[in-house]
């Protein structure tokens, strides 16, 4: 079944409402140029309050400084965001076996998605733009048309989804879909109502 992640969570209230209305992952931003950028004192509490499944998404940071973030808080997902390479992924797979981790990729890597996965468990495919996420841009999806079936039960689809456009999904196989703006009444700040279709009609159409 495909998963659904909510991005760019930043209050209690939002987290809340977010497992109740369906989400399988919570995703927590330490990206300090974005604006759903949130402490890591309030990363710590927000994945301790989390319900359901928690994800720490970063660009590249530190690597210790990475390691020391999730030994506080031990998400279920990290989501590297940058240019991180495949040295830097393995150092922190090695030290978090049982973590799940997820690079990104652009959709014009679609012929180094076999190398990339060799040192993460997922991919997260996002539009390629020179900011990190929460854009509500989307490429071309009918290129995952193209991208073989193996990959795609690997792989995250972020990058403008929202409630109106999500069934364009449907029928691919995907690992799951990464929401940010898609899910907001504005920046950082998420609707119920939207998240409540996003869920209705991943479940419903088994995308």
């Amino acid at each position: 079944m495909t998963l659904l992640k909510i991005c760019g969570i930043t209050s209690f209230e939002d987290l809340k409402m977010c497992f109740e209305e369906g989400a399988d992952i919570a995703g927590f931003n330490l990206y300090p140029g974005s604006v759903r950028y949130i402490s890591e004192n309030m990363l710590r509490d927000l994945v301790a309050a989390a319900t359901g499944k928690s994800a720490v998404v970063t660009v590249d940071m530190e690597p210790e400084k990475l390691i020391n973030t999730v030994k506080d808080c031990r998400p279920e997902y990290i989501q590297l965001h940058g240019s991180e390479d495949y040295g830097y992924c393995m150092k922190i797979k090695d030290r978090f076996p049982d973590i799940k981790l997820i690079r990104k990729v652009t959709i014009d890597m679609k012929n180094q998605f076999d190398e990339v996965l060799k040192s993460a468990d997922f991919i997260l495919c996002d539009v390629k733009t020179f900011l990190h996420g929460g854009t509500g841009l989307k490429f071309d999806w009918k290129i995952l048309r193209q991208v073989p079936d193996g990959i795609k039960k690997k792989m995250f689809i972020a990058g403008g989804v929202t409630p109106e456009n999500v069934s364009q999904l449907a029928g691919l196989g995907l690992a799951g879909i990464d929401v940010a703006s898609g899910s907001e009444v504005s920046a950082g700040i998420k609707d119920r109502i939207k998240i409540r279709k996003l869920t209705g009609i991943i479940k419903k159409r088994e995308i």
